[in-house]
């Protein structure tokens, strides 16, 4: 069959030479099929490999905000499938459209790179400030925030813990708030670990009190709170060397 039978178009502008794929796509509101040009992809997805991606089917639907495209794809190299989504940006008389890629999913999670001293400190915010960032990048910008909020708990709480042992029973159970006032000595840390934790809340509270203030503002802060608790392990570790 020639539904989905696909062709290159070469547009030629000046010197440019733009290669397209034109695929033919079931236009839902229409009941039929339209001709669709897109750019393909480059990259797969899930495991990150250069590629030309294999079409399996196409489907075109219109909403009142937009009209999209979307593609089953494969991976000629992991063999794993996915959905490429595009947003039509013209066409000619209801018969032939052009679009453009939206995004493609599902996508590998890439976790972002944390200085390594800081699992020594609390591997357990790690993990969740890791799980925050996939929400985020999922588009789940309503739980990501919380998610951030409650990393950041647990990397006071355990730095509070190593330097205060004896009050580890304490610290777990106090307010997040009480633990960077009482038990960081370190002004600096404790300014940036406050101002994470007002924004934090903010996060995760019905009204928020920081309006000018927004999730990047959040992150910011956590990688500074971040950046203080290695300064100062680092410095309590140089001031171990003794002169010789």
């Amino acid at each position: 069959s020639d539904v989905y039978k696909r062709q290159f178009v070469l547009c030629f502008d000046r010197s440019v030479i733009d290669m397209r794929q034109v695929v033919s796509a079931y236009f839902r509101e229409m009941n039929r099929n339209v001709t669709v040009s897109y750019e393909e992809i480059s990259v797969c997805p899930l495991c990150g490999r250069g590629i030309q991606p294999i079409f399996h089917t196409a489907s075109m639907i219109r909403d009142r905000q937009s009209q999209r495209v979307y593609l089953i794809q494969e991976c000629p190299v992991c063999k794993q499938g996915f959905l490429s989504t595009y947003i039509v940006s013209g066409g000619d008389l209801g018969s032939h459209f052009n679009a453009v890629h939206q995004r493609s999913d599902p996508q590998a999670f890439k976790p972002e790179p944390l200085d390594p001293e800081i699992k020594t400190v609390s591997p357990e915010f790690v993990t969740i400030y890791q799980q925050a960032v996939q929400a985020e990048k999922s588009g789940l910008d309503q739980i990501s925030g919380i998610g951030y909020r409650r990393a950041l708990e647990f990397l006071v709480k355990d730095y509070c813990k190593q330097r205060h042992p004896e009050k580890a029973q304490t610290i777990e159970n106090a307010p997040l708030s009480s633990c960077i006032r009482d038990y960081i000595e370190y002004e600096r840390l404790k300014i940036v670990a406050s101002r994470a934790a007002w924004l934090g809340n903010d996060q995760a509270h019905y009204t928020q009190k920081h309006t000018d203030r927004d999730l990047e503002d959040l992150k910011k802060l956590i990688q500074l709170t971040m950046h203080w608790i290695i300064i100062e392990l680092g410095v309590e570790e140089a001031e171990k060397i003794d002169r010789r």
